[in-house]
């Protein structure tokens, strides 16, 4: 009886958690949005077309990759809201989401760097595309390697464990 009380109480905080959760990932998003197109109208000093036509190569790898955060954020918020209808997924992803194998998997991994690395290296690459090419591509191939190379130690992981 005393188990099933917690998590009763552990779902109800869980439930109050992904609100939080999705709050603030909405802000995230927005504050994302206001600051790509703060920057995009800023570019060239108003003269945003000469801009897009001589750094056309910059503009299209910032606008991949506000789409992308922004399609991410998104999933992750539809996802959320489509959990808490749900007391049944709502278990189901306090149980994946505090599952010591997944945890352990994670450690092995790295999880928790590859997002600060990818962070660093992107914003390294968008500077880097305006001073030298060949940095950028460089930098825009490690980004590449280090996904892979996550991508092939998640697999691997969860296979042996």
């Amino acid at each position: 009886m005393i188990s099933r009380k917690w998590v009763i109480i552990s779902m109800e905080q869980f439930r109050k958690t992904l609100i939080k959760r999705n709050i603030y990932i909405a802000i995230v998003a927005l504050a994302a949005a206001i600051v790509y197109f703060a920057l995009f109208l800023t570019m060239g000093h108003g003269d945003v077309s000469a801009y897009v036509v001589n750094h056309h190569g910059a503009v299209y790898f910032h606008t991949g990759v506000f789409v992308m955060l922004e399609a991410f954020l998104i999933g992750m918020v539809v996802r959320n809201l489509y959990v808490l209808k749900s007391n049944k997924r709502l278990q189901a992803l306090y149980i994946k989401e505090n599952d010591e194998r997944n945890a352990m998997i994670k450690q092995k991994t790295g999880a928790a760097f590859l997002p600060i690395c990818a962070v660093g290296l992107g914003v390294a690459a968008i500077v880097a595309y305006y001073l030298n090419h060949t940095v950028f591509w460089t930098l825009l191939a490690v980004m590449y390697f280090m996904a892979a190379v996550k991508a092939i130690l998640l697999w691997y992981y969860k296979r042996k464990f």
